[in-house]
Order: C-alpha cells, then structure tokens, then sequence
C-alpha cells in the first residue's frame, strides 16, 4: 500500500488556489505551509504569519505610490533573462510559490489609483462617479491576476469575506 510519506513533493503539479475567510482564521499560516522558497506579495503589512520560514517578501504603501511599486515590480520579476547555462529565465522561477496576502488591500489600492487616474466626477463637490471607477478597478484587478497566474509554480490568493 503507498505511504504519503513517500510522495515527492516535486511529482505534484502546482496549486492554484484561493483561500477566503474572515481576519484572524489562519489564512496566511496555511499559505505559509506551501513549498519554499516563496514570495509573500503583501498588501496587509501581515508578514509575520511568514516568520521564520524562507519567504521573500515585497510590502505595498498603502497611499499613492503603491500602486505604482506593485506595477515596476511585476514587470522585473516577469522580465526574461538568460540564465548561467543560456536558458530562458524570469525573476520569480526562482520562487516554488507566490502569494497574494489580501486581495483586500490590493482592491483598496486599486481604488485608491483609479479615483487618481478616473477624472469622471460629478456635482460641485467632484464626488467620484463608482460605476466609473469599480469599472477601472476591476479592469486593474484582473490584468494582475493574470499576470501573478501566469507563475509557473504554486499561486495562493487570499481574501477575505468581510473588510
């Protein structure tokens, strides 16, 4: 009879997955629990759910500013060079796991830059225009997410049910 003791971690193929619960449920401890070395995106200030182990880790500012750091930071880690023995290579192949920790606060920064770049206000006040701007977020949100998916390894997102 086999023994899961016996399974190599390599013969799995990566995860996708996205874990979603309230603040305080053990998200980011179960995310911590994937094949190292890791890649904490942390968008919650929450890193220390990662003590200890062999997570590198890239924190967001909240305010302006944020949004950009996130973008130039993509772009390197997706960024192909040639390695030592003339392969192919990106800055994240080095990582057997990448996590997003919170879609939460990512959205918030999303926001944050599409009331910045929308423009759309409306009455003598300039209140945003929402339908304008979650329309933005949205388009912001998914081309992200691709872009961390298109990772070859294991891809944990995390959310959370309530803000």
């Amino acid at each position: 009879m086999p023994n899961a003791k016996d399974i190599n971690i390599e013969e799995i193929p990566p995860l996708r997955v996205w874990v979603c619960g309230d603040s305080g449920t053990g998200k980011s401890v179960f995310a911590s629990t994937f094949p190292t070395p890791g890649l904490v995106l942390d968008f919650d200030d929450g890193i220390l759910s990662y003590r200890g182990k062999d997570f590198d880790y890239v924190q967001f500012p909240k305010g302006m500013g944020g949004w950009e750091k996130l973008q130039a930071f993509l772009m390197e880690m997706r960024k192909e060079t040639k390695n030592e023995k003339g392969e192919k290579t990106r800055g994240w192949d080095r990582y057997k796991t990448i996590i997003l920790d919170s879609t939460t606060s990512f959205t918030d920064l999303a926001m944050t830059h599409a009331l910045a770049i929308g423009g759309a206000k409306i009455g003598p006040g300039g209140s945003p225009l929402w339908n304008v701007h979650y329309a933005i977020v949205k388009s912001l949100i998914e081309g992200n997410i691709r872009r961390i998916l298109d990772f070859k390894g294991n891809v944990v997102v995390i959310g959370h049910l309530s803000p």
